[in-house]
This record gives structure tokens, sequence and C-alpha cells, in this order.
């Protein structure tokens, strides 16, 4: 009886951990394009705040699509009962439950987020008035030597004699 019982918690916690790792790709993919059009608006001159209030309104309608189609496809595992329900229940539980409010949360967080990461950016990235980073370019040092991408300079060549 014990050992019957942990090993339906044993498999319930397995489905719980699928219905996670599904919930966090599905929101981390939301976060991506919401940052990657607030990006695209600032490089278009928008300033930090509108671009981030911007991106957050004009996804709305595809990050909520995204969401509630997640959510009405996992109802009926939510709901299921019979032969393998509970595991079918705990992936729907987790994941209707995880996408409503992590879609509310992202929805909240990301632009904010987006804002002070931003404005941190560019603070540090005074010094550098293209925009670059520093280690896409191999930089030059006075004895001709460069840097590669790693940061370390190149080994100047021996000779065998």
């Amino acid at each position: 009886m014990v050992q019957q019982r942990s090993l339906e918690c044993a498999t319930t916690i397995f489905y719980f951990q699928v219905g996670i790792i599904m919930l966090m790709g599905l929101l981390a993919k939301t976060a991506i394009l919401l940052t990657e059009y607030a990006s695209q608006n600032r490089r278009e001159g928008m300033s930090i705040a509108d671009s981030a209030f911007i991106s957050a309104k004009m996804r709305l309608r595809p990050v909520l699509m995204t969401s509630l189609t997640m959510i009405f496809g996992m109802l009926p595992l939510m709901f299921a009962n019979g032969l393998g329900a509970n595991g079918s229940r705990t992936i729907g539980v987790c994941l209707v439950g995880g996408m409503l409010f992590g879609t509310l949360g992202l929805l909240l967080t990301v632009p904010g987020l987006f804002t002070i990461f931003q404005k941190l950016q560019e603070k540090f990235r005074k010094g550098n008035p293209e925009g670059r980073d520093i280690n896409d370019s191999a930089l030059r040092l006075s004895g001709g030597e460069e840097i590669a991408r790693s940061g370390s300079p190149a080994a100047p060549a021996q000779d065998a004699s």
C-alpha cells in the first residue's frame, strides 16, 4: 500500500516536471518576442519607456492568443477521468495555472525589466558610440597583436631553432 502510493507520487511529480518544462518554454518564447519587439522599436529611435510600453501593447493580442490556445487545449486534460487520468490532470493543472499566472506576470514585468536593463546597457555603452560589443571585433594592440574573441592576445609565433 505504501509502496503503491510512493509510485503514484513519483509519477505525478514526473508529469508535473514535464508540464513545468513546457511552461518555461512557452513563457520564455513570449518574453523573447516582447523584448525583441521593444529592442526593434528602440533601434528605430523610440524612447526606452515608449518602446517597452508599445511592445507590450502591440504584442498583447498574439500573446493572449497563444496563451489562451494553450489553456483551452489543456482543459480536457485538466478534467480527465479514467485510466491515466492522474497524469493528465497533473499536466493540465500545471499548464493551465502556470499559463494564466505566467502570462499575467509576464505582461506586467517584462516591460519594466526591459526598461531597467536597457537603461543599464546604454549607460555602460557610452564609451562605445557605435553600440558594438567590444568582443565582436578584433582589437589592435600597439605591438600589432590581435585580441581574439576569447579576449586573450594571440601568442606570437616562436622560432623552432
